[in-house]
């Protein structure tokens, strides 16, 4: 059918006894076709050869090619501009999604992968960077997600460009070179540095459980983790405890610095493979073959503050236990000026990843000067900088009010995160304050008036806005984007960035009504990494409201889309005009009528196809979403979507069957089986794509006609099994027929439902156009992008009604705004 959905070269690759062919899992069987760069790409001129030569001359691959070879692969380079917040490459990507590398240029890049279902940290790109380079030997899923932090600009390499001008023989040499390219505290080593640690280099394996060296032991061995976890313990002060756990460290990561140290000579941790897992397969270097990474050792000992330690372990155990930091929220008043309305307590950590973009650019040049290579960032050097001037801002406070100064305040930063300070701070998060009230409602603290409380609590509330330039984060409220039964959207602009985000407002006086609702939406939300996703980067509180940082989509959403593109047809030309339209209406039928028509076929299948995608990925880990609508799919400026809000989504990972039974969704799209709330699992999203399928088509609601104000009379249709949708004249056959095989209210029977799962769906016949690698990786497009006319949102209940504060709140309630 034209759709190609297998991962490159995969069906070739794949001998009679089942095993890949290498030369082809390499070359993906592309040697003899002469590659082209995509439509409208700029290439890399002579000007930019330098820049790139230099950074991938940090690859052995690159390195050992004839300067001739080098050239004319750089000739082949082409620019791409990544916005940011944008996804460049996810977890688990194949094919075509999985095929190229990058050289940074300009802007910069976290690196994420997923462990226990959370997204951490574990590497960083800027400008002179290379990622993604396993791609230019194997067709293997991606092992990471890289996410630009600001507007960036990267170099891109195919890997069918590389195989064409490139016979490069694949050794253990050069795939350990590319692995060591993925961790970070390698980064600087020049090109001579790398060769030669790569020449001293040794690999070991280690069982689950295995210690692998002990606190207190002579330091003989660096270890870099190339497969498996470890977890690190320190011995508690008290002896007869037990170790301590600090951290798990994952593929990537280093532990044994000791041995590098210019003074030190004995480990200060015990660290073991992890227990439960798979073995753990480490590079080591003795510590006589060890000099050249001696000079990493200060970059080496950021990476390991104890403070980061502990806030990566809290961020994927989901705990709480986080420092606190200030968030403000401005408006601008009738005289230009920006007046606070509102402060509120966020996470430490999150805030610092959103103010953890720099912007570098560098030209000419990929590497920095000899003096200054090893003075590279740590992976999270936001976190630690805000972390500083928090505990420095802390300190003074405390110096001022008790007479005292803690001299060491920056080298001890691990000390305050203990389990008395967070729960110290947990309790005076909610401690009685004078306030006075803002002009939306809000509560704004006043400076002159706090009770007496203890020092990281005041720090909060009584924030500078020198404190929150140093580790807070400064937000300028300006329109309504929307609202809810309980929620408002704002647009907010990040006043240090200038980036534009969408900060969803619930009232804490709602949470008794949707408490589940909120905790699905953080957790979810938080840990999802799609191109086609809405994204949450921060959650924070004030006295009065909880707060979700959304991405901004200026252009609106699908409903807006649908006003721009929908128009009226009248039939008064009998068959000719339903033959013009594709509909499938018999000769000789005629009539004059007129019929709503919503978008054109093939934009409708742009938009679909991107859902069925976003679907796929949340059904594989286990999310279903419950309320798919137009109104929940949002529009970039590029013409591709977001799915937003998910506060009916939910995981069903570890629930009995995969099930659940609460009934709720938007009444028109709700499935049958939600409707009996006798169970029920991913089939309610695939009813819910056949109605908005319909909707984007028709521009009407296919339970809704004759139309009706009465939600239970659209319920009452969509659970009557003799009930028929009514389908206008113009829908073409292939449309019609999936939209019913979407709409059968028996779900094992549904399309999606059934044994194809989604490959069924994707290979109908009305898909067959589209090219769904491409798609995957956004270089797929309609002809023509649409006319997006945005509707005036009519005002909900949540957006004009000011909510008094709640000093009633349940022990459970108030728990829930402790862990928020």
């Amino acid at each position: 059918m034209g759709v190609c959905l297998s991962r490159s070269g995969e069906e070739s690759a794949i001998g009679s006894d089942g095993i890949v062919s290498r030369a082809l899992a390499i070359t993906g069987g592309h040697l003899s076709r002469k590659p082209s760069l995509p439509d409208r790409a700029s290439s890399a001129l002579e000007k930019d050869f330098p820049f790139l030569l230099e950074a991938l001359n940090k690859l052995l691959i690159f390195a050992q090619l004839p300067p001739d070879k080098q050239a004319t692969v750089c000739s082949n380079m082409y620019e791409r501009e990544i916005d940011a917040g944008e996804i460049l490459i996810r977890e688990g990507e194949e094919g075509v999604a999985a095929s190229e590398l990058y050289v940074v240029k300009s802007g910069d890049f976290e690196v994420l992968q997923k462990y226990e279902d959370v997204n951490v940290r574990v590497n960083r790109k800027e400008a002179g960077d290379i990622f993604g380079e396993v791609a230019l030997l194997y067709s293997v899923p991606r092992n990471a997600t890289v996410v630009a932090l600001s507007d960036s600009v990267v170099w891109v390499l195919s890997r069918e460009i590389f195989n064409y001008y490139v016979r490069q023989v694949v050794n253990r040499a050069i795939e350990l070179d590319i692995f060591l390219n993925s961790v970070h505290v390698i980064q600087p080593l020049l090109k001579a540095e790398r060769q030669r640690l790569l020449e001293d280099i040794e690999e070991e394996v280690f069982k689950s459980g295995d210690v692998v060296c002990r606190q207190g032991d002579y330091a003989n061995k660096f270890y870099i983790i190339m497969k498996g976890e470890a977890t690190i313990l320190k011995a508690k002060e008290t002896e007869g405890e037990g170790d301590q756990v600090l951290t798990e460290l994952f593929s990537g990561e280093f532990f044994g610095e000791e041995c590098v140290a210019p003074d030190e000579s004995s480990y200060n941790c015990t660290v073991r493979a992890s227990k439960g897992g798979d073995s753990m397969h480490c590079l080591t270097v003795p510590v006589e073959k060890a000099d050249v990474l001696r000079p990493l050792y200060d970059m080496m000992q950021r990476e390991k503050k104890p403070e980061l330690m502990r806030s990566k372990w809290a961020s994927i155990k989901n705990s709480s236990k986080d420092v606190p930091c200030p968030i403000i929220i401005k408006e601008i008043d009738a005289t230009g000026n920006h007046v606070i309305v509102s402060r509120a307590r966020g996470h430490l950590y999150e805030a610092s990843r959103l103010r953890d973009s720099g912007k570098r650019e560098r030209s000419g040049s990929a590497s920095s000067e000899a003096s200054d290579r090893y003075k590279r960032g740590s992976v999270d050097e936001g976190y630690i900088s805000s972390y500083n001037a928090y505990r420095r801002r802390s300190s003074a406070k405390s110096a001022s009010s008790e007479g005292s100064n803690d001299s060491n305040i920056t080298e001890d930063l691990g000390a305050l995160l203990t389990d008395s300070f967070m729960k110290n701070i947990q309790e005076r998060s909610f401690s009685k304050t004078v306030v006075k009230e803002g002009e939306d409602g809000d509560d704004i603290p006043d400076e002159e008036e706090f009770v007496e409380e203890s020092s990281p609590s005041v720090l909060i509330a009584q924030a500078s806005e020198e404190d929150v330039e140093s580790f807070g984060l400064s937000l300028i409220k300006t329109e309504v984007l929307g609202s809810g039964a309980f929620s408002v959207v704002f647009m907010v602009e990040e006043e240090r960035s200038k980036r534009k985000f969408a900060m969803k407002r619930i009232p804490k006086s709602s949470v008794d009504h949707c408490r589940s609702h909120i905790l699905c939406e953080q957790k979810i939300t938080r840990n999802i990494s799609h191109q086609f996703v809405i994204r949450q980067y921060a959650s924070f509180q004030d006295k009065k409201y909880l707060y979700f940082l959304f991405d901004y989509l200026q252009c609106g959403d699908l409903m807006d889309v649908l006003c721009g593109e929908a128009r009226l047809i009248k039939t008064s030309s009998g068959p000719s005009l339903m033959a013009c339209l594709g509909s499938g209406s018999k000769d000789g039928e005629k009539g004059n009528k007129k019929y709503l028509v919503g978008l054109k076929e093939e934009l409708a299948k742009f938009y679909v196809a991107q859902i069925i995608l976003v679907l796929e990925y949340l059904h594989t880990n286990g999310i279903v979403y419950r309320d798919l609508k137009p109104e929940n799919v949002l529009v970039d400026d590029k013409g591709f979507i977001k799915l937003g809000d998910f506060g009916f989504a939910k995981n069903l990972k570890g629930l009995k069957g995969e099930r659940t039974n609460t009934f709720c969704g938007t009444p028109g799209y709700v499935a049958p089986e939600n409707v009996f709330t006798q169970g029920y699992g991913y089939s309610v999203d695939f009813w819910s794509l056949g109605v908005l399928i319909y909707v984007l088509l028709t521009g009407k609601q296919p339970f809704n006609q004759p139309k009706t104000q009465d939600p239970m009379v659209v319920v009452q249709r969509i659970v009557d099994a003799n009930w028929e949708v009514p389908y206008p004249p113009y829908l073409k056959p292939a449309a019609k027929e999936l939209i019913k095989e979407l709409l059968q209210r028996d779900h094992k029977k549904r399309i999606g439902c059934r044994e194809g799962g989604f490959m069924e769906l994707k290979l109908h016949k009305w898909f067959k156009n589209i090219q769904w690698d491409l798609l995957s990786v956004k270089k797929y497009k309609p002809a023509a992008m649409p006319m997006i006319s945005k509707r005036r949102r009519r005002n909900k209940p949540g957006i004009n009604s000011p909510e008094k504060m709640n000093e009633s709140f349940d022990s459970e309630t108030k728990k829930f705004f402790v862990n928020f």
